[in-house]
């Protein structure tokens, strides 16, 4: 075995027992319809250095609104917000930066509370009568796309920082679910209200409008949460040249983010994942601490973008860096559709780096339709229902390198193996598509997880040009390494290596394109200098 694949196959193990290594049966990780965490983020509040600035927004302040100090101040100016809670809508002017005093200090709320006092028993629900205006059922911002029923109404409840889920009927109320009687303007629960806060989203937008033309804008160390946005609309609308930095943005009943043109989203520090646990069910390091950025909770996508936008044409240069993006879809929109952690279209020059991005109910990183120039790198990607990446419909190249993939993809749609209709659960999928290189991967499959890098190939886009090239697949459930349907052309597999463990060995059929076993995989040209090996049982996670 030559020296550089030998040293590979000792890093990779190490690897696998820096997860939890080991010895016995890989530990349960939970199931994704359960992930949503039981409390929203929180953390110390940082010092905040209040300049002497006319634009200060606060408690005691000139301006106690912020919107009014936007107003007041000229394009280009910063306005300082003190801690607090600002439940308003705020739409910038050009050039202008809102800074907060800390991020989980000082919040842009699009929510109402409702006092505690405001509840009443009805049978086995409890309720509150609504006064403020709701939105109810708003259209789709742009056709094509079909929601799922009940998350059209866009009022969305949240208890201790969480959106509650919408039902569509009163019988359908659970724990964990509200439903609204929109002709008596009542709320209801299953959970006792007892000990809880409850806030009711009532604005459509936090920061920024659908119709916002501002430019240059910064939003800096703030929390931006709880809108009434529609299918599509987003929390966060962001326009030519806005950066958003070190923020939160939270529970917002569409979107979080939708990006345009010339966008940063990054965060000081890079995600840190020490104690997630998976699934959702676990508050993670990155939660609370200065520096994060992170876009959570949200309704239907985390960050998404009009595909309609008319191309930019010095590339649209998205820049992703150093952000968590966790538990989107809560509202359960069809994920085949337009849900899930990120989905962009039409878009050139996105870059995602040291991005943790995990538990979305559907794909974690969706490129669907006439993406160029795509770059993911250094990221983590886990527990998301779908695959990690999806790329579908590009012709204009992606490069996915030194990432970490674990458990991502439903294991009882992959485990039947019709590669060609089930390939969107695996860790990369690869889908009507060309110009694509996957090089330098880990992929833990684990005992939760689909496939690990699949592929299909309809003819849409010729040739399809894969380099899968120096990846890593972990697997431990007898699903395939490799997901490939037999048409397509110019694929290449060079120098991956299989670590097979659990209820898998080096002879199940683990490899696609015809070839069920390793060694006929080789016979056909595929990884000549790959391994395939068996190790110690690691724990999951």
């Amino acid at each position: 075995m030559p020296a550089v694949r030998t040293a590979a196959l000792v890093a990779a193990a190490v690897l696998l027992a820096a997860c939890g290594g080991g010895h016995g049966t890989p530990a349960a990780p939970g199931t994704l319809e359960q992930g949503v965490p039981t409390a929203a983020p929180s953390g110390s509040l940082a010092t905040y250095p209040a300049p002497d600035t006319p634009y200060v927004v606060g408690a005691g302040q000139r301006y106690t609104s912020i919107q009014k100090a936007v107003d007041a101040a000229p394009e280009g100016a910063t306005i300082y917000i003190k801690n607090g809670t600002y439940r308003e809508s705020v739409i910038p002017k050009s050039g202008q930066t809102l800074q907060g005093e800390s991020r989980d200090g000082t919040r842009i709320d699009g929510a109402n509370a409702v006092t505690a006092s405001s509840w009443h028993r009805d049978g086995r629900l409890w309720y509150f009568t609504d006064p403020w205006p709701l939105r109810g059922k708003v259209a789709a911002l742009w056709d094509g796309v079909t929601p799922d029923i009940d998350a059209l109404d866009t009022d969305l409840l949240h208890r201790d920082d969480v959106p509650l889920l919408h039902k569509a009927q009163r019988g359908q109320v659970g724990s964990g679910d509200f439903w609204i009687d929109y002709d008596t303007h009542r709320v209801y629960i299953a959970d006792d209200p007892a000990g809880h806060r409850f806030e009711l989203a009532v604005r459509r937008v936090g920061v920024g409008d659908t119709n916002t033309t501002a430019t240059n804008v910064n939003l800096v160390n703030l929390t931006v949460e709880k809108t009434a946005t529609g299918f599509n609309e987003a929390g966060v609308e962001m326009k030519t040249g806005w950066t958003i930095k070190d923020c939160l943005v939270l529970g917002h009943h569409g979107r979080g983010i939708n990006t345009e043109i010339d966008n940063t989203i990054v965060g000081t520090i890079a995600p840190t994942t020490g104690s997630y646990g998976g699934s959702g069910d676990q508050s993670s390091d990155q939660q609370g601490r200065s520096g994060s950025m992170q876009v959570l909770l949200n309704g239907d996508l985390g960050i998404g973008g009009d595909p309609h936008l008319d191309a930019a044409p010095n590339g649209n240069n998205i820049q992703i860096n150093n952000t968590e993006i966790g538990w989107s879809n809560v509202e359960r929109y069809s994920y085949w559709d337009e849900a899930g952690g990120l989905k962009l279209s039409g878009r050139s020059n996105v870059s995602l780096s040291g991005d943790w991005i995990h538990d979305s109910y559907g794909a974690g990183t969706w490129f669907d339709t006439g993406n160029k120039n795509l770059k993911v790198t250094g990221s983590l990607f886990e527990d998301n229902l779908a695959a990690g990446v999806w790329y579908e419909a590009n012709d204009g190249g992606i490069e996915i390198t030194k990432n970490t993939f674990r458990r991502n993809g439903d294991t009882g749609l992959a485990m039947n193996r019709e590669f060609d209709t089930r390939g969107q659960y695996s860790a990369i999928f690869l889908s009507d598509s060309a110009n694509a290189t996957v090089d330098q991967n880990f992929i833990q499959v684990g005992t939760q997880g689909g496939f690990g890098i699949a592929s299909h190939y309809g003819g849409r886009i010729h040739p399809a040009r894969y380099a899968i090239h120096g990846n890593v697949i972990s697997i431990g459930i007898p699903t395939a390494a490799f997901a490939f349907g037999t048409d397509g052309d110019e694929i290449v597999f060079t120098d991956n290596s299989v670590l097979t463990w659990g209820r898998v060995t080096p002879s199940s059929n683990l490899f696609s394109l015809g070839a069920g076993s390793f060694t006929a995989w080789q016979a056909q040209g595929h990884d000549t200098n790959g391994i395939i090996a068996a190790v110690a049982t690691p724990q999951a996670g």
